[in-house]
């Protein structure tokens, strides 16, 4: 049963309701009304961090750890060693010179 299925569901219980007279009725459609909707954006919550857990584990799958930092896949700026294992914060290094970078999410950690 999805969201539509339930809005349908709970136009039809309000009709009713609105058609009964025992308020301890209306009362607890109203009640399981709301806990359906707490139970709706529960499921809209689960399934974002889920989205965010698979896309985090398909990203760890394909990084390669160099002297550098984290490369993915064939990106040739490498992304952070400090941020991504501590944070999991997918922070790409600025080249600072030759051959060596930085973190731009550690200096303004440091400056703040």
């Amino acid at each position: 049963m999805n969201y539509s299925d339930f809005s349908s569901l709970f136009k039809n219980i309000i009709e009713l309701a609105k058609k009964i007279k025992d308020s301890k009725v209306k009362n607890a459609i109203l009640e399981l009304q709301n806990k359906t909707m707490d139970l709706i954006q529960e499921n809209i919550d689960l399934k974002d961090q889920l989205s965010r857990k698979k896309d985090e584990d398909e990203f760890a799958k394909n990084i390669k750890l160099t002297d550098e930092g984290y490369y993915y896949k064939d990106e040739t700026t490498p992304y952070c060693i400090r941020c991504w294992d501590a944070d999991k914060k997918r922070i790409h290094l600025q080249k600072s010179g030759y051959g060596t970078w930085i973190c731009p999410e550690e200096i303004f950690l440091k400056n703040k």
